[in-house]
């Protein structure tokens, strides 16, 4: 599927996907951006995990990737490939949060377009996001 998305008519990147899931990943990623660097969530919070399991954690998967590839990767990460590492699990929590939100909102306008006239469907869905959401009517 194809998202027609104001940033993909950008010249300076032609070869830019319009692909939804691209659309979504920059979102997640300025998004996360935009909350470190303002303060409003340290990194560790932006994951919600406890900050000594996940410095164990990211070790103990680069002690393995190390034995994996010969050694091509150092079994104790730098600073930098440390932080490579926790900004792709990040970005992997914060994509598969916005997948749930669309299947919960795709799952809300089903049940209420079964219940409703036919065609309704067609009529509020386009590229998996709603145009017309009816729970956020009053009276709904």
């Amino acid at each position: 599927m194809s998202y027609e998305d104001p940033r993909s008519r950008d010249r300076r990147f032609p070869n830019r996907p319009t692909h939804q899931d691209f659309i979504d990943l920059a979102d997640v990623v300025q998004g996360n951006d935009t909350r470190a660097e303002t303060g409003l969530a340290t990194p560790v919070a932006i994951l919600g995990i406890d900050e000594a399991s996940l410095m164990y954690f990211i070790e103990q998967r680069f002690g393995t990737l190390s034995q994996a590839t010969g050694g091509a990767l150092p079994a104790k990460p730098d600073p930098l490939l440390m932080a490579l590492y926790f900004d792709a699990m990040a970005v992997g929590k914060g994509l598969g949060e916005v997948r749930a939100r669309r299947e919960l909102r795709r799952a809300q306008f089903t049940a209420w377009a079964e219940g409703a006239d036919a065609g309704a469907d067609e009529a509020h869905w386009k590229d998996g996001e709603f145009t017309k959401n009816p729970y956020d009517e009053e009276g709904s």
